[in-house]
């Protein structure tokens, strides 16, 4: 049987430190501070101290959603992580947020889709609850650690990237919550943006840091300027389909 599986709390959180475009400037050698301010809005930016990782983050936001939700780190029954900068390659960084937050009973993995990771990671946390009867809470959290991966001498990157930390608590109400999804991923742009860098495809071998230097976000090729506005209205017809709805369900 389906159960209407609802956001009981959220939290957040982003480091102390605070890097201004001026500062960034400085590390790049070249000012692109006005062209942010003009075309994206960016100003400053939080990033890691150097004694944190990106589950550091990731555990102060959901310590918030779990207080505001009103139950302990003991109560949940699955950690689902969404990150693409974990603490390690393996083992999941998932796994170190539970350790931390004292989950004992918890089980736990990571999801890695990029930029849709925590929404895709949100959909099997609501699935996980709708349809296991035994899950009562999940906790759905997305971290990122983007400021250990980038590269100074790229202004197309190294200007845009920075840290923190967002969670939900999932569980079950009596009012209808999550409606649907849908997923739709473009695997032909695998190599156009990301950190390359570390796994199978060039590990971290002498010859590949001399050469590529170690894992850095690298912004391969462009995204045509169609992107968005081809596949964004195919991803939110298909996600209302499945949800039985319309565009004038949703603007109303």
């Amino acid at each position: 049987m389906s159960r209407n599986v609802q956001i009981l709390a959220t939290g957040s959180y982003v480091p102390e430190r605070v890097i201004t475009n001026v500062e960034v400037d400085a590390l790049m050698g070249e000012s692109t501070s006005q062209w942010l301010i003009d075309n994206i809005g960016i100003r400053e930016r939080h990033w890691m101290s150097p004694d944190q990782v990106t589950s550091d983050l990731i555990v102060e936001a959901s310590k918030k959603a779990l207080a505001r939700a009103g139950i302990s780190a003991s109560d949940l029954d699955l950690i689902i992580v969404s990150t693409d900068t974990p603490d390690y390659l393996s083992p999941s960084t998932s796994v170190v947020v539970q350790y931390k937050l004292g989950a004992d009973k918890a089980g736990c993995y990571d999801v890695n889709s990029a930029c849709a990771g925590w929404v895709t990671a949100l959909d099997q946390g609501a699935r996980y609850l709708m349809t296991e009867p035994t899950m009562k809470y999940i906790l759905v959290a997305g971290g990122y650690g983007m400021s250990r991966f980038l590269d100074f001498k790229d202004k197309k990157t190294a200007n845009l990237f920075a840290d923190g930390a967002g969670a939900v608590v999932l569980g079950v109400g009596e009012e209808q919550g999550f409606l649907g999804s849908n997923l739709l991923a473009v695997g032909s742009f695998h190599d156009a943006l990301g950190i390359y860098t570390g796994g199978t495809f060039r590990p971290c071998t002498p010859e590949n840091l001399a050469q590529f230097g170690g894992p850095k976000v690298e912004f391969v090729k462009k995204f045509p300027k169609t992107f968005n506005t081809e596949y964004w209205p195919k991803l939110m017809q298909g996600a209302l389909d499945k949800a039985g709805l319309t565009f004038d369900d949703v603007d109303h």
